[in-house]
C-alpha cells in the first residue's frame, strides 16, 4: 500500500481545468490502486504562506508548521501537485509550499559534496492547464512551473517525475488537447 500525497493549489476550485484533470486522474488511480491511502491538502483552505520572521526561524531550526509539512511531506511515497500555470509558473501558495518543505535534514541533507536529497524511490506528478502554449521553441524558455517542480523534486531525490498539462486552453483546438490530458491523466491514474 502507498500513501499518496495530492498538494493542490487554485483560489477557485470548482472553475479549475487542473482540479479537474485532477479528479480524472485520482478517479482513475484509486480504481487501479484500491488500497492506496489519499491525503488532500488544499493550499487556500489550509492557510500555507509565505515565511514571515518567526517561521523562517523555525525553518531553520527544524520545528514548528514548516516541520509537520515536511514531516508530512517526506512520509508520503507518491506526490501529485496541481496547479493552474499564473505568469509563467504557479500561484505563490505552492511556492511557499516549497519553501516549508525543503528542509535540511528532513527532504534532503548537505554532505562535504553538496546537498543529497533523502525522497528517493518516490514519485511525483504535475497537473497543470495553461491559457496559452508554452511548449513551442519560441515559448517554452517563458514555462517556470513545470520545470520549476522536475528541478526542485529532483533536487530532493525524487527523480521520478511526470506531468500532464492541457495547454492552449484559450487557443484554437483546444477540445484536441484537452481529450489528450484527459486520456493521459485516465492512463497515467491506472499505471503509476
Amino acid at each position: 500500500m502507498s500513501h499518496i500525497l495530492v498538494i493542490t493549489s487554485h483560489p477557485n476550485p470548482e472553475k479549475s481545468q487542473s482540479v479537474a484533470l485532477r479528479d480524472q486522474f485520482l478517479f482513475s488511480y484509486q480504481e487501479a490502486h484500491p488500497d492506496d491511502q489519499v491525503t488532500h491538502i488544499h493550499l487556500e483552505e489550509a492557510g500555507v504562506g509565505c515565511h514571515d520572521a518567526q517561521s523562517y526561524a523555525e525553518l531553520l531550526e527544524g520545528k514548528g508548521g514548516s516541520r509537520e509539512l515536511a514531516d508530512q511531506f517526506a512520509a508520503a511515497d507518491k506526490y501529485v501537485f496541481v496547479a493552474p500555470f499564473w505568469n509563467f509558473s504557479f500561484p505563490a501558495r505552492l511556492k511557499a509550499y516549497i519553501d516549508h518543505i525543503v528542509m535540511a535534514g528532513v527532504s534532503f541533507k548537505f554532505t562535504d559534496e553538496g546537498p543529497v536529497g533523502l525522497l528517493e524511490g518516490k514519485k511525483a506528478l504535475f497537473i497543470t492547464a495553461r491559457g496559452g502554449i508554452y511548449s513551442t521553441p519560441e515559448m517554452a524558455p517563458y514555462e517556470m512551473g513545470c520545470s520549476f517542480m522536475e528541478k526542485t523534486m529532483e533536487f530532493l531525490g525524487v527523480t521520478n517525475f511526470e506531468s500532464i498539462i492541457y495547454e492552449g486552453v484559450f487557443r484554437e483546438g483546444a477540445d484536441d488537447r484537452l481529450s489528450a490530458a484527459q486520456e493521459k491523466a485516465r492512463a497515467l491514474g491506472e499505471s503509476w
